[in-house]
């Protein structure tokens, strides 16, 4: 007799997802610049505080024990801390297969280095009054 399948010639439904096998998230940094990063599948919002902290400090990729800020998304509007949210895998929270976060300082956060120079200041109010609920006002002036 004989009569085996030949199961080698069915293709794998997985080869067909090789485009969502990364996630790139931009970050709007506290100065209004932003950067792109490229994270590999299975990667948690702890890689990337790694990242930001990483570029912040010049490539240093060791996280204090508290990083002074969070990763904020506007729609839909969310705010992840690496406390809470850094176990969780970017697919999990929802940033698959590309978002951007903004860096808010944290409140409380004593006399961070976070504080660039040269303006800045009017968006940022802008951001925290929106992100507050108070909406824009009016009195943002230069």
């Amino acid at each position: 007799g004989g009569g085996g399948l030949n199961v080698a010639a069915v293709p794998s439904p997985a080869g067909n997802f090789s485009k969502t096998q990364e996630t790139v998230l931009q970050f709007r940094l506290l100065d209004g610049s932003t950067f792109r990063h490229q994270f590999a599948i299975g990667a948690t919002l702890g890689d990337a505080f790694r990242v930001v902290q990483g570029h912040l400090k010049g490539g240093v990729t060791n996280l204090p024990e508290s990083p002074s800020f969070s990763l904020k998304m506007l729609h839909p509007r969310m705010e992840f801390t690496h406390e809470t949210h850094s176990e969780q895998t970017l697919s999990e929270l929802g940033l698959s297969p590309s978002a951007t976060l903004i860096l808010s300082a944290l409140r409380g956060a004593g006399g961070g280095s976070s504080g660039a120079g040269g303006g800045g200041g009017g968006w940022r109010s802008w951001l925290s009054s929106w992100w507050s609920g108070s909406g824009g006002s009016g009195d943002v002036g230069e």
